[in-house]
C-alpha cells in the first residue's frame, strides 16, 4: 500500500501501512548466488537474488539489493551416518530458507534436545538455511532424471551414474560407459573396443568369444 502527499491518511490506512512495512521484513524464502564456500563447515556466503522493493511517502517506487548472508549452512541429505553431498562453488545458486526463530544457539549446539533460542527474532536474514539447486528454467539439467534415469548422479554434460526404471545402472563418461543390466550382464564400450560378459559366462571382446568356466 502507497500513501500519497495529497491528502491525510485515516487511521486504517496508517495501519494497514504500518503492518505492510513490517511484514517486509520477513523473510521465508528466496534464491540466492553463492559467493564462498567453505567446505570444513558446509557453509556459503550468499547473496539473495531478489532485490527487496521500497516504497516512499510519496508514493514513488524503487527496489534494494539485499546484502550477502555470510555463514549459511548448507542442507546436505544426511542420515544414519551417511550422506550425499557435491562441491559449490562461486556462482552456484541455493534455495534460502529463513528460520522461524534465531539459529545461533541451535548452530553450535549438540542437537539432541530442543533448546531455547533466546532472541526474539523471526524470519531473519541472518537465520537462513542453504538448498543447492535453484536454478532458473532455462538452465535445467541436460541430463539425468530429465532423460532416462529414476536416479542420477554426477556433472551435467560430463560423468554420470544413472539407475533406470527397469534397475539398469549405467556409469558414463566422454571416454567410455559401463552398464550393468538387470539380469546380471556387464558391458562396456570406449574409444577403442567394446566388451559384454554374459550371465551366462560368455565373455565377448571386440566380437571375438571367450568362455569363461565355472
Amino acid at each position: 500500500m502507497t500513501l500519497g502527499a495529497s491528502r491525510t491518511p485515516s487511521l486504517a490506512e496508517l495501519l494497514q501501512a504500518a503492518v505492510q512495512r513490517g511484514i517486509e521484513d520477513i523473510f521465508v524464502g528466496l534464491p540466492g548466488k553463492v559467493e564462498k564456500y567453505d567446505a570444513a563447515t558446509q557453509t556459503v556466503d550468499v547473496l539473495p537474488m531478489l532485490r527487496r522493493p521500497v516504497v516512499f511517502d510519496d508514493g514513488s517506487e524503487s527496489s534494494d539489493e539485499l546484502p550477502i548472508i555470510p555463514t549459511v549452512p548448507v542442507l546436505w541429505p544426511r542420515g544414519s551416518g551417511f550422506f550425499v553431498s557435491l562441491p559449490l562453488e562461486k556462482g552456484d545458486l541455493v534455495w534460502l530458507v529463513f528460520g522461524d526463530r534465531s539459529l545461533d544457539l541451535y548452530k553450535s549446539s549438540a542437537g539432541t534436545k530442543p533448546i531455547d533460542p533466546k532472541d526474539l527474532r523471526s524470519n531473519d536474514l541472518s537465520d537462513a538455511v542453504a538448498i543447492p539447486g535453484c536454478y532458473p528454467l532455462p538452465k535445467a539439467l541436460r541430463d539425468g532424471v530429465a532423460n532416462k534415469a529414476m536416479l542420477a548422479l554426477g556433472r551435467d554434460g560430463g560423468a554420470q551414474i544413472h539407475v533406470t526404471k527397469d534397475d539398469q545402472i549405467e556409469a558414463e563418461n566422454d571416454s567410455g560407459a559401463i552398464v550393468l543390466s538387470p539380469l546380471g550382464e556387464i558391458a562396456g564400450v570406449n574409444q577403442v573396443g567394446a566388451f559384454v560378459l554374459e550371465a551366462g559366462g560368455r565373455f565377448v571382446v571386440n566380437g571375438g568369444n571367450l568362455e569363461v568356466l565355472p
